[in-house]
C-alpha cells in the first residue's frame, strides 16, 4: 500500500532535480535563506497582525499567540492558514516584509472563502438549500 509522511523542517530549500530510479523519490536540493538582514517594516507587521486578529475573530481554527518581535512571524501566522498552495508560495519568499504583505492580502480573500465553507457545512445536511453565498 501507500501512505503519506508529514514532516516539519527548519531550513527552506528548492528542489533542483528529482530521481525516481528507486521505489522512493530522491532529489537534489539547494538551501536558501532570506535575502534581507533587516527586520520587517513596522507597517507590514502591523497590517499582518491586524489581518491575523481578524482571521481569529471571523474563522474557526487553531491560532497561536503571537508576538510582533517573533523571528519569522509570517511563517507563524501562516500555520493558521489551511491552504497548502499559499503556504508553498510563502515559503518561496526571500523577504519577511514581502511575506507579511502577502499574508495580509491573502487573508482578505481567505476569510470569505472559509466563511462560505462553514456555511455549506452547516447547510449540507439540510437537503442542499445552501447554494447561495452568505449575504447573497
Amino acid at each position: 500500500g501507500r501512505f503519506d509522511i508529514v514532516t516539519r523542517g527548519w531550513r527552506r530549500f528548492r528542489i533542483l532535480s528529482l530521481n525516481d530510479e528507486k521505489d522512493w523519490l530522491r532529489g537534489e536540493v539547494e538551501y536558501f535563506d532570506d535575502e534581507e538582514e533587516a527586520p520587517a517594516g513596522a507597517d507590514a507587521i502591523e497590517n499582518a497582525l491586524a489581518a491575523y486578529d481578524r482571521l481569529q475573530r471571523e474563522v474557526e481554527g487553531e491560532f497561536a499567540a503571537l508576538d510582533r518581535e517573533m523571528r519569522d512571524l509570517s511563517f507563524r501566522m501562516a500555520e493558521s492558514i489551511d491552504d497548502l498552495d499559499f503556504r508553498s508560495i510563502l515559503l518561496q519568499g526571500k523577504s519577511e516584509t514581502q511575506r507579511l504583505r502577502l499574508f495580509t492580502e491573502f487573508v482578505e480573500a481567505y476569510i470569505p472563502r472559509q466563511q462560505y465553507v462553514a456555511t455549506m457545512k452547516k447547510k449540507a445536511p439540510t437537503n442542499g438549500a445552501g447554494h447561495k453565498r452568505p449575504g447573497a
